[in-house]
């Protein structure tokens, strides 16, 4: 995938290719080209840019296209921190939006193939359409055989369209009450979501890629 970035340039408009060099893409003008001397040093500056006309933007990316399927992106290895860490010190937060009654058999297989004790689940239930007793009841919090699984919550969220900002407030005050606990990653989830891998796949990925997000 080709990862651009634009930015302004002083009355000329120019095209920012952050790995062009390392593909191998066409010439450009050198940063010092296009940004006043006195602004170099600014901290919004980027100087690992490659600065670009913007009438040239076309021809540079086709370039730069045939030279990504002729070289191949440039290597990405993980960091030195990353390659310290096993996969098993990976925690991650799950948080999971739930709003319809008929799939909480499917919330409930995807929860016994991710629960671990080392991470933390969030289930936000949407007050209007769903009862936070039936989840429960459904992930064996409660009942005669009830499993002691205090990493996992359960709570009631206001209702809340599509489209519209309440629901962006909810993600938003999940995520702060994650922040109570420990993690290194926060998967988002619905209740339709059903995991490609298995957890322990998902967690040794993860582990690859510990100081990026997705």
């Amino acid at each position: 995938m080709l990862r651009t970035r634009l930015r302004p340039c002083w009355g000329m408009a120019f095209f920012a290719l952050s790995w062009a060099s390392q593909a191998g893409g066409a010439e450009a003008i050198q940063l010092g080209d296009v940004v006043p001397k006195e602004l170099r040093s600014s901290p919004s500056i980027s100087t690992d840019v490659i600065c670009v006309h913007a009438e040239d933007v076309e021809r540079v990316l086709n370039d730069s296209a045939e030279a990504l399927e002729k070289n191949g992106l440039p290597p990405w290895e993980p960091s030195k921190e990353d390659e310290q860490k096993h996969y098993a010190d990976v925690s991650i937060a799950y948080f999971i939006q739930l709003s319809q009654p008929e799939k909480l058999s499917l919330v409930k297989r995807v929860f016994d193939l991710l629960y671990s004790p080392t991470d933390a689940f969030l289930y936000s239930v949407d007050a209007d359409k769903l009862a936070v007793a039936d989840v429960e009841q459904a992930l064996g919090l409660v009942g005669a055989r009830k499993l002691s699984r205090p990493n996992v919550r359960v709570q009631a969220a206001a209702h809340a369209d599509y489209y519209f900002w309440p629901r962006v407030q909810i993600v938003l005050d999940g995520m702060t009450q994650l922040l109570d606990e420990q993690w290194d990653f926060v998967i988002h989830l619905s209740e339709s979501d059903y995991p490609a891998h298995s957890a322990s796949y998902i967690r040794h990925a993860l582990s690859q890629q510990r100081q990026r997000n997705f």
